[in-house]
């Protein structure tokens, strides 16, 4: 086997279940939210909606939706749904939390606790981290649904 070379980045790990590049998340996280303690030293993350993997490895293992103990707001299309783990708001929550002045008061909810430290996203979110990149994008794509494949 050839050593790769060290100029050349990392090559990106694939979901085994559907080849979609994976996001790194931590351990601590998919420890805290798997129903079984994988014996891995990485994990990643796939968010494509219909593939049922939610962690793998490197080298093939995969945890699924069923193996996960809260619904992955990824995954998952019911207006119900987490979109903000720490503070338990849905899908629901926030699009009707829209003021007229183009403020949402979930999203101000949830910059005010992050700030005061009352945040937990690598144990409640499946992602690991902050869930706002998730809050915003779902008011983008509710504001502009036609821009589904991505507005300039």
């Amino acid at each position: 086997m050839t050593p790769q070379d060290p100029t050349m980045p990392e090559p990106k790990p694939t979901c085994p279940a559907c080849a979609t590049t994976g996001r790194s998340v931590s351990m601590t996280t998919v420890r805290h939210l798997s129903t079984r303690a994988p014996a891995w030293d990485r994990a990643w993350f796939c968010d494509e909606q219909t593939c049922a993997v939610v962690y793998f490895d490197g080298a093939g293992a995969r945890i699924t939706k069923s193996e996960v103990r809260v619904v992955v707001f990824q995954k998952e299309a019911d207006p119900e749904r987490p979109v903000c783990y720490c503070f338990e708001h849905s899908v629901a929550d926030v699009l009707g939390a829209n003021g007229t002045d183009g403020s949402n008061r979930v999203v101000d909810e949830i910059m005010v606790a992050c700030r005061r430290g009352l945040d937990r996203c690598e144990e409640t979110n499946p992602q690991g981290r902050c869930c706002l990149g998730n809050v915003r994008g779902l008011l983008r794509t509710e504001a502009a649904p036609s821009c589904y494949g991505g507005c300039s």
